[in-house]
């Protein structure tokens, strides 16, 4: 079987196709990923410079060097911006994932080796911030059983989430507050991992089913990503960690009351 899958949100079905902006110290580099994303569908992509940010929906930040990457992500999120970026270098080591993600990464590929992943990870991050079922492949496999569409539109949640009155989740800025006025900034992962845990309060949610409904990523295996922005997610939940828990067979979980 195979066919397109389709837009299962009504309110978007005429929206453009996400629009995913490049930046690259290399200029071979950035004419490869740039192939790399005119071969698939339901993207576009173009070149764009760290100053002028604004019009993007996903930001793909390619540096051959994993520190200069580190860096450069590192202080696109000290300025202040909240879309999702996935980086991209050449170092193909799981300590590259931990590094680029405690930096502010959302998620991170190694090139040229696993250059053909790019797009696709680009649109799971889009789709993921726009809380919409977009196109994101040409041929449906022919192993693949696709479930009913949602009768309903999938809604994002609403900005303002109370939980417990001990910390308030703001979604548009991607920002905890806690009691006391304290504020801290999250990236985007880091927010859809809070709120699908709180959202199912007292449920144990394993690492697959996040890989699945943060990351988009079906049947990926590797649970590196899960593991390091909870991580993350802890250290900045500071007196509050305590009610994230975890455990080695049952996955994760945010404590109810």
């Amino acid at each position: 079987m195979t066919g397109r899958i389709p837009i299962q949100s009504p309110h978007l079905a005429d929206a453009e196709v996400p629009l995913v902006g490049v930046a690259c110290s290399d200029d071979e580099l950035a004419k490869r990923v740039l192939r790399s994303f005119e071969a698939a569908d339901g993207v576009r992509a173009r070149m764009v410079d760290r100053s002028e940010l604004a019009p993007i929906d996903v930001l793909v930040l390619v540096e051959p060097a994993l520190e200069r990457l580190c860096t450069a992500v590192l202080q696109l999120r000290q300025r202040g911006f909240a879309k999702a970026v996935l980086c991209a270098s050449q170092v193909d080591h799981s300590s590259a994932v931990v590094e680029a993600i405690a930096a502010g990464a959302d998620d991170y590929v190694t090139v040229p080796g696993r250059l053909s992943e790019l797009p696709s990870r680009a649109m799971a991050l889009a789709r993921r911030q726009s809380g919409s079922w977009l196109l994101v492949s040409r041929d449906i496999p022919p192993n693949l059983v696709l479930s009913e569409p949602p009768s309903a539109p999938l809604v994002s949640p609403p900005a303002l989430t109370p939980s417990a009155g001990l910390l308030v989740l703001d979604a548009n800025q991607r920002t905890v507050s806690f009691e006391g006025g304290a504020t801290v900034t999250l990236t985007s992962s880091e927010m859809q991992i809070l709120q699908r845990l709180q959202a199912q309060a007292g449920t144990w949610i394993t690492a697959a089913e996040l890989m699945r409904q943060v990351f988009g990523y079906g049947n990926h295996v590797d649970n590196t990503l899960v593991r390091v922005h909870v991580s993350s997610l802890r250290k900045k939940l500071a007196d509050l960690a305590w009610c994230l828990e975890s455990r080695r067979t049952l996955g994760y979980r945010w404590r109810a009351g």
